[in-house]
């Protein structure tokens, strides 16, 4: 959303570390590298039910995350560009009461030691 709406990414905001570990191989593998024996990772799915309103407030507008923190910088103007593409991403997600259901994926890792 923050691309979408024309606002580059800061060079001193990190993207999120584990996104090149975001498989379940690559996650075992990073274990596995780490001196962990029998490593395995297996994705998990579901969906997140919320409010887009309160989601906006509550992650956005709190400056959670590094995509909160991108958008704590912005003006008023760029920031509204930046809900308005918000809000068109995701409301192909509506379900009833309002709420939108956000899929959402994990990597679940264990190893020993």
């Amino acid at each position: 959303m923050i691309l979408a709406a024309g606002v580059p990414w800061p060079d001193d905001i990190p993207v999120p570390p584990f996104r090149a570990y975001s498989s379940p191989d690559a996650f075992a593998a990073l274990l596995a590298g780490a001196g962990f024996a029998d490593a395995t990772a297996h994705q998990l799915s579901w969906e997140h039910r919320v409010d887009p309103q309160e989601w906006w407030a509550e992650v956005y507008l709190a400056r959670v995350g590094s995509s909160g923190l991108v958008i704590g910088r912005q003006d008023t103007a760029t920031v509204a560009r930046i809900k308005g593409e918000f809000d068109r991403l995701i409301a192909r997600y509506a379900v009833d009461d309002g709420q939108v259901a956000l899929p959402a994926i994990a990597i679940l890792a264990s190893g020993t030691r």
